[in-house]
């Protein structure tokens, strides 16, 4: 059965006008003492037509680029939306987290190239600036609610998210970007590191200086649901490099489509 979901993604992917394109992540490092912006790589898929399309960042998980991502991408073309699969790990020398492992290192790094990718699909032709939202699951969702939420702003009052979903992450920081953009937090009761904090989320911010925006936040939680219940590959428990126990939900994915194809209805316009 995963050997069949990892062929129909690889077919999915190479039927449709998938295209590599390197971008510049927003961090900045150093080399030989000079500044410069990483390169990343990205893979750019849009719906037929001219557009202008509004557009899904997909950020990965310590999985990596898994066939679940490109699924994704694919259910993202089908809803109209264009998709740009960011691959934060390979421009870093890796396939998927390793050890030793800096979990809060990675975090900003994915998040600078998620703002990275937001530039860089604002000047794409094809492309609505206005409507570009991010989706991460646990690497990536732990980007967005540790490094991304926290702003008020990404970029400027001209250029930011107009949407933010994360899957199974932690919801420990506060969610200001609420100010300006609705945000789902899809979460499963099994993972005991994360759910908590975010199905929980509204009752421990209600006296905030966010809480007149909570309205804005979504919490999807699934019962019975492990980490990664999405990822297709995971038809046998694991455990990931960050102890996350993973097991598939066929259910708990099934649902999950529909919801995420919901709130982006709502989110983004098209």
């Amino acid at each position: 059965m995963a050997r069949l979901a990892a062929l129909t993604a690889l077919i999915l992917a190479l039927t449709g006008c998938v295209t590599a394109e390197p971008f510049l992540s927003k961090d900045t490092r150093l080399n030989n003492g000079k500044e410069y912006r990483p390169q990343i790589g990205g893979e750019f898929k849009k719906p037929e037509g001219k557009g202008p399309f509004p557009a899904v960042i997909i950020l990965q998980s310590c999985g990596g680029t898994t066939p679940s991502l490109y699924d994704w991408a694919n259910q993202f073309n089908r809803w109209g939306y264009a998709s740009f699969l960011v691959k934060s790990l390979e421009a870093r020398g890796m396939q998927t987290c390793q050890k030793p492992f800096s979990r809060e290192l990675m975090y900003m790094d994915v998040a600078s190239d998620a703002i990275g990718a937001l530039e860089y699909l604002s000047r794409k032709p094809e492309i609505d600036p206005k409507q570009i939202a991010v989706i991460g699951f646990s690497l990536g969702a732990g980007a967005i609610n540790s490094y991304i939420l926290p702003k008020e702003k990404s970029v400027s009052n001209d250029l930011d998210f107009a949407a933010a979903i994360s899957f199974y992450q932690g919801c420990r920081k506060p969610m200001r970007a609420l100010a300006h953009y609705p945000v789902l937090q899809v979460t499963a009761s099994l993972d005991h590191a994360h759910h908590p904090t975010c199905s929980n989320y509204k009752i421990d911010w209600s006296r905030s200086d966010i809480s007149k925006y909570l309205g804005r936040l979504t919490v999807v939680s699934y019962q019975d649901a492990h980490h990664a219940f999405d990822d297709t590959k995971m038809y046998s428990m694991k455990e990931d490099i960050g102890g996350n126990t993973m097991l598939y939900d066929y259910k708990a994915h099934q649902d999950s489509i529909l919801r995420v194809k919901e709130f982006l209805k709502g989110a983004l316009k098209h």
